[in-house]
């Protein structure tokens, strides 16, 4: 038996993300668990990124448009 809770997160749970400014320069890099889908772009400027998440090798870009803060 086992005495302490098993986490059964794998390493597929976690995202690599990377966001991309309209020039193609890499604004942000870090990586974030499966269900927090929190992107902070508070520090940047109004504009187009591009967000750039892999997960298990399954690569999926989405635009991101900043109006404002």
């Amino acid at each position: 038996p086992r005495s302490t809770p098993s986490n059964s997160s794998a390493a597929s749970d976690v995202y690599k993300r990377q966001i991309y400014d309209i020039k193609g320069r890499l604004v942000k890099k870090s990586t974030m668990p499966a269900g927090n889908p929190q992107i902070d772009l508070s520090s940047e400027k109004e504009g187009i990124y591009f967000l750039r998440l892999d997960f298990g090798g399954h690569i999926v870009t989405k635009r991101i448009v900043k109006i404002g803060d």
